[in-house]
């Protein structure tokens, strides 16, 4: 590893100039942070109620982890008549955060500053970067820290300063109070490996076990509140979306018919309260009183579900699917498979980007490109697929996955343990491998928080293959 950490203060102002100009000719051209997922998702509480009861609200929060949820009401309370803007810069601190961890990372692997610099350019003029950047959701957020968590393992292990490791204990665990995904399963190994690494010092471990311990804390939170062991209580509502497709509709309404599963298996997964039995909607007399479990609908008329009924829905659907799966295996397994082809496909390859799509289509190469390639593989080698889209750009996914963990098995035969690489890898295999258990739909979102990470490393094998071959060609 090169022994400078720092980056020079040329590439900081070039980055930045860069930045900052693709950002102004973007909002122009009108796309910019749009705060209708504020009102509208489902991952978010009220935002009135975010903004006048901020601490009972995250309390009684049981849908989501707290994390996101928390920065939204700080921002509406500090901020209320220019929120928008610091949500907006919020999200450029995101990409920005992406941007210099992947150019810091590229020249840490021995790549040259300008190569690392151009290479880390292309990935924040992307339309993945341009797109999740002005969508008010969670993913970019959660992409950022993951790439900047690799970046600070990477700096531990060669340089030894404690700071750094405080940094990425404390980023790993924002991740899990943010995204359900990152469940105490996800932390155990990472807790494992911390304890490992840190040797002898006692400050690093008792720092990461008070967060472990934070973070039990909420799920007994959530136990002796729900009745549900997690940061979520949506694993049910989850799990329905994928297990559904087991049967067809005709074999569910005479499931439900013969009372081997329940009502719920009928009605759209997260649809409001008010679509469910009636007794969903009741709510316990101790919770009456709190908005954000009682009220069925937000302020801005879309459905709450942070209801307290999707507890009960939710731990009905969780049993229902577990029935439905241990039928159905062969039928489970093929929606598994069909969750991977979802997985693969080009990240703005979705729903909530068809305004932003259509004006950035008229400009970015890589969408002109991509189209290209669609329209060659329709009309001339007649190939169609359900996707839209090139099957190189379906392929392009698994092989960078396949050819980033040859890599990295190559590093470990050669007797080098890179605790970076091993932690890059651990992120790409976990969110593959669990989301796509749990999903089918909306894959490719789930995979774009390891995306930068997958870039990166895509990057680095490509270059650690180019070096041996060169360096296997010269002569004796």
């Amino acid at each position: 590893m090169r022994e400078e950490i720092g980056i020079e203060k040329r590439y900081i102002v070039l980055m930045l100039s860069i930045f900052v100009i693709s950002r102004f000719i973007l909002l122009k051209v009108g796309i910019g942070l749009s705060l209708d997922p504020l009102y509208s998702h489902w991952q978010y509480l009220d935002p009135k109620a975010l903004e006048n009861n901020l601490l009972q609200s995250i309390f009684y929060l049981h849908a989501q982890p707290p994390f996101f949820n928390l920065i939204i009401g700080i921002v509406l309370k500090l901020f209320p008549n220019s929120y928008e803007t610091v949500f907006q810069n919020l999200f450029y601190l995101f990409s920005l955060t992406i941007y210099f961890s992947i150019f810091q990372l590229l020249y840490l692997y021995g790549i040259s500053r300008k190569i690392s610099f151009l290479l880390a350019t292309l990935f924040i003029l992307s339309p993945e970067a341009i797109l999740y950047e002005n969508y008010f959701f969670y993913t970019w957020f959660i992409s950022s820290l993951l790439i900047l968590s690799v970046l600070l393992l990477r700096i531990y292990q060669y340089s030894g300063r404690a700071l750094y490791i405080f940094l990425f204990i404390s980023a790993i665990f924002i991740v899990a109070f943010t995204r359900s995904l990152f469940h105490l399963l996800y932390i155990i190994p990472l807790l494992a490996l911390i304890l490992h690494i840190s040797g002898r010092d006692f400050s690093i471990k008792l720092f990461s076990l008070l967060l472990f311990t934070l973070l039990s804390a909420l799920y007994l939170k959530n136990y002796i509140l729900f009745g549900t062991f997690s940061s979520s209580s949506w694993m049910g509502m989850n799990l329905f979306k994928i297990a559904r497709y087991c049967v067809d509709k005709d074999e569910m309404k005479r499931l439900i018919r013969n009372r081997e599963i329940s009502p719920s298996c009928a009605v759209e997964p997260f649809s409001t309260i008010d679509r469910y039995p009636k007794r969903f909607s009741k709510v316990p007399k101790r919770f009456e009183n709190i908005d954000v479990l009682s009220r069925e609908y937000k302020t801005s008329h879309y459905g709450n579900r942070n209801h307290y009924g999707y507890i009960e829905i939710s731990k009905e659907l969780r049993r229902d699917s577990i029935f439905l799966i241990r039928k159905h295996p062969f039928a489970y397994m093929k929606s598994v498979i069909k969750a991977w082809g979802y997985y693969s496909l080009p990240s703005w390859s979705y729903f909530s980007f068809r305004k932003k799509l259509d004006i950035l289509r008229r400009y970015h190469p890589v969408l002109l490109f991509e189209d290209l390639l669609y329209n060659l593989q329709k009309r001339i080698f007649a190939l169609k697929n359900n996707f839209s889209c090139s099957y190189i750009s379906i392929l392009s996914i698994p092989i960078a996955v396949l050819i980033v963990i040859v890599s990295a098995l190559l590093s470990y035969r050669r007797g080098r343990v890179d605790y970076a690489q091993l932690f890059a890898i651990y992120n790409i295999l976990f969110i593959a491998i669990i989301g796509n258990m749990l999903e089918s739909g909306e894959n490719n979102r789930f995979r774009v928080m390891s995306d930068p990470i997958l870039y990166t490393y895509f990057v680095i094998a490509i270059f650690l293959f180019l070096k041996g071959r060169k360096a296997s060609s010269k002569p004796i």
